[in-house]
């Protein structure tokens, strides 16, 4: 069912939960619409795909793109860095290993600033 569907359908569940008169009644009609707004949270393979690919890449550069081993730590790190942000925060898990990136190159760039060869 597409998306747009789902959530007709459950403007519909909860609209008709509000005129039932049974509260078994209204809070099975209550289940069944946040059921169907559950499934919608769910990413797609490809999305999924995505995130997967870019770790290691995070974890590349967090080794500098220097050494197997130095990436191998860098995965490791990546890997910690993922389980905190997920216990902390969960829905914003992949933001908060994205984000330690910056940081890491920022200082990579002042520790070896670039001339302009002339």
């Amino acid at each position: 069912m597409p998306a747009s569907a789902d959530i007709a359908e459950a403007r519909l569940l909860l609209e008709r939960a509000e005129r039932e008169p049974d509260p078994e009644q209204e809070t099975r009609h209550i289940e069944e619409a946040l059921l169907l707004l559950e499934s919608l949270d769910d990413p797609t393979p490809e999305e999924t795909t995505l995130v997967a690919n870019l770790q290691p890449f995070v974890a590349a550069v967090f080794a500098g793109l220097a050494s197997y081993p130095l990436a191998a730590a860098g995965a490791i790190g990546v890997g910690v860095i993922e389980a905190f942000g997920s216990f902390w925060a969960s829905a914003f898990k992949e933001v908060i290993v994205f984000t330690t990136i910056l940081p890491i190159l920022l200082w990579r760039s002042l520790r070896d600033p670039h001339h302009d060869d002339e």
